[in-house]
């Protein structure tokens, strides 16, 4: 089993998955579950993550949010430029840590 991830954007005031949806990523990992809603720019999200723990101290329910950015990750970090910090940190904590040292991208409008 693995951590299980869904992401629905929808214009419309019903949410884009439904509880048969949920009770699928539910039995990817058991750990952890959360659902985030927000709405920006009048698209209504729905991000819901259900994590199976497998690397770190402690389960890091997911989705993580900053004031930049939310990040739903599933996957794991295999060595590369991360070395021995891997072993300190669950993945998605790490990639979220890199990420949040990334400059801020600008939209033009």
């Amino acid at each position: 089993r693995m951590c299980g991830i869904i992401f629905g954007a929808s214009r419309a005031s019903t949410p884009s998955f439904g509880n048969e949806t949920i009770d699928a990523i539910n039995r990817r990992g058991p750990d952890s579950k959360l659902i985030v809603k927000d709405n920006i720019f009048g698209w209504n999200l729905s991000l819901y993550s259900s994590v199976l723990h497998l690397r770190g101290p402690e389960t890091v329910p997911q989705p993580l949010i900053n004031d930049r950015f939310i990040l739903q990750w599933n996957g794991e970090i295999f060595d590369g430029p991360f070395g021995e910090r891997l072993s300190s940190a669950s993945d998605t904590e790490l990639l979220f840590e890199c990420l949040k040292e990334q400059p801020v991208l600008k939209v033009l409008a």
